[in-house]
């Protein structure tokens, strides 16, 4: 979770100046961003993120449910173990269920995806939006959460964090054999487009998704199930949304 002062905390790739472009500001062995730098947001929410170990009916396949309160999240990484992230709103009573509760409720609501489940651990953290205008700060990279601070709507935050990576040590080996300085702006700034418009597409719409299913208009609610059912039965357009939130591709060129 990020906190803002006057300014952005964070451990960055930074690449000594080839010229004399101005240098970030260090403190303790790290760089210090004004947080003019970012566009951000308090999404007055928060989000349960609980590890379990039980029957996880498909341990291949991530699940999420939108749920009057919120929309629920199952992330299997074994075949008995998942993540579960809850997004909430921040009064929401749920909030302050006990442990024992909370996970009656979840498998209530995902009683067909999982059973016989344990908590192993239990977190709240509170929800905010951070996007950074650029992913190059003079010689410094973003990438991870510094970058694009998400809502975990859909499970994006990662993806895209995984994608930034490929993306920049693809850059690095290819520019590195032509023989080019890794500090090179050149190098840098191609990175920061190639990779600009797939942020900006899901950061921004992972925020208007979830304004799309808190809504309380029913014509909104029908609108966006009934366009998710039709993308569900359209299976190459299926294909293409998948490819392009899981980043098969990027992984491929690793």
């Amino acid at each position: 979770m990020l906190t803002f002062s006057e300014s952005i905390d964070a451990i960055t790739f930074w690449f000594p100046p080839l010229n004399t472009s101005p240098i970030p500001q260090k403190t303790n062995g790290r760089i210090i961003i004004p947080t003019k730098s970012f566009i951000k947001k308090d999404l007055e929410k928060s989000a349960i993120s609980i590890n379990i170990n039980g029957d996880i009916k498909n341990a291949n396949c991530a699940f999420q449910k939108f749920t009057s309160d919120g929309p629920l999240a199952l992330l299997p990484y074994s075949k008995n173990e998942a993540s579960i992230v809850w997004s909430l709103k921040k009064d929401s009573k749920l909030l302050q269920k006990d442990n024992e509760e909370l996970l009656q409720i979840i498998t209530k609501h995902l009683s067909e995806q999982v059973s016989s489940i344990k908590m192993i651990s239990n977190e709240i953290h509170k929800l905010q939006f951070v996007y950074a205008k650029n992913l190059v700060y003079q010689n410094t990279v973003l990438l991870g959460n510094i970058a694009h601070n998400i809502h975990p709507i859909a499970g994006q935050g990662l993806n895209l964090s995984i994608k930034d990576i490929a993306v920049f040590v693809n850059q690095i080996k290819k520019y590195k054999s032509l023989g080019y300085k890794l500090n090179d702006q050149m190098v840098l700034e191609e990175f920061e487009m190639k990779r600009k418009m797939d942020n900006t597409a899901y950061s921004f719409g992972t925020f208007l998704l979830d304004d799309i299913f808190s809504s309380n208009n029913n014509f909104v609610n029908y609108t966006a199930r009934t366009g998710l059912g039709l993308v569900n039965k359209i299976k190459n357009l299926k294909q293409l949304f998948i490819r392009s939130a899981t980043g098969e591709d990027f992984y491929k060129a690793l």
